[in-house]
């Protein structure tokens, strides 16, 4: 359950990397397109948050988790192809409005996924509500300290050397 908690926490600031480097060729790397691919990451995760709570109270099994994942990792492994085509599907609009419509087609659909895993995993490590915050503090600490070695990992060492395809299909 928490190897499920870290890959959830690094895939999460890959993808925030990913995207921010798949628009940065059309739109420039600026405070503009990091406060959108920021923004639309936490809207993402707290659509994710909310629903997948509805869904891991109704579906509790690991059957609903995997399908999750599973879907995720589907829109990750589209990110590199649909990146583009976004990019030109919206070439006639204002850059200000594209970047924001880009943004958000690459950022919602995969990590609105990944931020329901916390909330199946929370559930199933969760004896009962006795041991709720324990069990919630403990999948959110790992989760963000592997966010945390993800960042540089690929920032510094996997982007850089392997480009953005690679990286995205692997990460899904």
């Amino acid at each position: 359950i928490y190897l499920f908690a870290v890959l959830e926490g690094a895939t999460v600031m890959a993808v925030e990397l990913l995207s921010a480097r798949m628009v940065a060729p059309y739109f420039g790397s600026s405070l503009y397109v990091w406060g959108t691919v920021i923004g639309f990451t936490l809207l993402a995760l707290a659509i994710g948050y909310f629903v997948g709570g509805v869904i891991a109270d109704k579906y509790s099994g690991l059957d609903a988790l995997l399908w999750v994942l599973l879907t995720a990792s589907v829109f990750l492994m589209l990110m590199h192809v649909s990146s583009p085509l976004l990019t030109i599907a919206f070439a006639n609009i204002s850059p200000g409005v594209a970047v924001i419509l880009v943004s958000m087609a690459l950022i919602l659909p995969p990590l609105l996924f990944m931020g329901m895993v916390p909330t199946f995993l929370i559930r199933k490590v969760s004896a009962g509500a006795d041991t709720a915050g324990t069990s919630t503090g403990i999948v959110y600490a790992i989760s963000s300290a592997s966010g945390i070695v993800a960042l540089p990992l690929f920032g510094f060492f996997i982007i850089p050397r392997y480009g953005l395809t690679l990286p995205s299909i692997v990460t899904g």
